[in-house]
């Protein structure tokens, strides 16, 4: 499979578990589930499939921050994981 891009950074939202960031083919979501667990999910049209196996745990609100700095998004968590 060939690897894809969603284009470049267009606008970010804050929603209840963490951030949805809108570019020009798509949206990237990053959901908190603890200080340490953060699962970044990719959709070309804004739809995601919640299934994983890797994560079985449910998203938790927890402190973070969410920037735009030169039209790129940095999203922070207590410190310890920066996107």
């Amino acid at each position: 499979m060939k690897s894809q891009t969603i284009g470049n950074f267009v606008a970010y939202e804050k929603i209840e578990f963490g951030v949805e960031v809108k570019a020009e083919k798509g949206t990237l979501r990053v959901l908190v589930y603890s200080e340490s667990i953060v699962k970044v999910s990719v959709s070309p049209n804004g739809e995601y499939d919640d299934f994983s196996y890797a994560v079985v745990a449910s998203p938790s609100k927890s402190s973070f921050t969410v920037t735009e700095m030169n039209r790129r998004f940095v999203f922070l968590l207590r410190g310890s994981i920066s996107l």
